[in-house]
C-alpha cells in the first residue's frame, strides 16, 4: 500500500523561513532510515505558496491565480510517498518524523489500479498504466542507492568538519595512515570509482584499469598527501560526492546488472557491486575508522 504523508504549511514555511541545520541533519537521517527499510519512494520540501500558482477549471475555462494564498492550514510544505503494509505502519513511520512544535502531518492512501472495478478501469487500460509506471520507475533502485550515498556523505562531512588539528594527525589502526590522509584518500577515490561505475554500466572500456593499480595508487597517495589540509579535503569530498551522486542518478536500473572484470583472475563485478563496495561500503569503512580513532 502506498501513502502520501503530507506536511502542512505554517507561518514559518509560508514566510520562507529555512529549517535549522539540526533539523536538516535529523531529516536526512530519518530519510535514510526509510530508504534503507525500503519504505520511502519519494520525498521533497516545497517552497512557500508565494512562488506557486493555482489553476481553476470552470465552464471549460481555466483561470490562473498566483500565490501567495492565505489559508495556511490548507497549504503544504512538503511530502513523502511511502510504501508500507498498512495505514497503521504509515502512521508509525510518519510519527517518527523529527518535527518539534508546529507542523501537522496528514496521511492519505494512494489509489491503486486494483481499487477500481473493471467497468471503470478495464484490464487492458490497467496493463497500459502498469507499463507506463514501469517506464517511469526504471531508475528507482539507482535513486535509492544515490540517496543512501548522500546520507552517508552528509554524516562523513559532519565528522570531517568537527575534526580538530590534533585529530587530523592521529594514526588509524585499520589503514595505518593519519586521519587526514584517510579522509583525503576517501575523498579522492570517489571520482575514479564513479568513472568505473559509468564505464561498466555503459559498456565502455576501463582503459586497462585494474584493482592492482588501485592498490598501488593508494600506497602512493599516502606518501603524496601526507601533509594534506582539512580545507582541501573538504573541497575534494564535496566535489567527489557531487560526481558520485550524479553518476548513480544518471543510470537506469537495468544498467546496474552489467558487469566487467576489474582484476585478472577475479570474478566480474556488476555496476551495482562497485557502487555498493566502492562508494557505500568504502565511506563506511574509512569514516568508521576515523570516528573510532578520534573517539566519536
Amino acid at each position: 500500500m502506498r501513502f502520501m504523508v503530507l506536511v502542512k504549511a505554517d507561518k514559518n514555511s509560508e514566510a520562507g523561513v529555512l529549517p535549522s541545520k539540526e533539523l536538516v541533519a535529523a531529516m536526512g537521517k530519518f530519510n535514510e532510515e526509510m530508504v534503507q527499510a525500503g519504505v520511502m519512494l519519494a520525498g521533497e520540501g516545497l517552497h512557500p505558496s508565494s512562488k506557486g500558482a493555482r489553476i481553476k477549471f470552470s465552464g471549460g475555462k481555466r483561470t490562473v491565480s498566483d500565490g501567495p494564498f492565505t489559508e495556511t492550514t490548507e497549504l503544504l510544505a512538503g511530502f513523502w510517498l511511502i510504501q508500507v503494509p498498512s495505514k497503521k505502519a504509515a502512521i508509525e513511520w510518519a510519527s517518527r518524523a523529527p518535527f518539534g512544535d508546529g507542523p501537522e502531518i496528514e496521511i492519505r492512501q494512494v489509489f491503486e489500479a486494483s481499487d477500481f472495478p473493471p467497468e471503470i478501469f478495464p484490464p487492458e487500460d490497467a496493463a497500459r498504466e502498469h507499463a507506463l509506471r514501469e517506464t517511469l520507475s526504471t531508475g528507482a533502485k539507482c535513486e535509492t542507492l544515490a540517496r543512501q550515498f548522500e546520507a552517508k556523505a552528509r554524516d562523513a562531512m559532519a565528522t570531517l568538519e568537527q575534526l580538530s588539528d590534533a585529530d587530523w594527525k592521529k594514526m588509524t589502526d585499520a589503514e595505518k595512515w593519519s586521519v587526514g590522509v584517510t579522509a583525503h584518500h576517501l575523498a579522492g577515490a570517489l571520482e575514479p570509482v564513479s568513472n568505473i561505475v559509468k564505464a561498466i554500466a555503459t559498456g565502455q572500456s576501463l582503459g586497462g584499469f585494474s584493482l592492482d593499480m588501485l592498490d598501488e595508487m593508494n600506497a602512493r597517495h599516502a606518501k603524496d598527501y601526507a601533509d594534506c589540509t582539512k580545507a582541501e579535503t573538504i573541497e575534494l569530498l564535496t566535489k567527489g560526492v557531487a560526481t558520485a551522486v550524479a553518476t548513480v542518478r544518471a543510470l537506469r536500473d537495468d544498467q546496474l546488472v552489467k558487469s566487467a572484470t576489474l582484476s585478472p583472475g577475479a570474478p566480474p563485478m556488476t555496476a551495482e557491486q562497485v557502487i555498493t563496495r566502492g562508494l557505500l561500503d568504502h565511506i563506511d569503512e574509512h569514516f568508521g575508522s576515523i570516528r573510532k580513532t578520534v573517539g566519536r
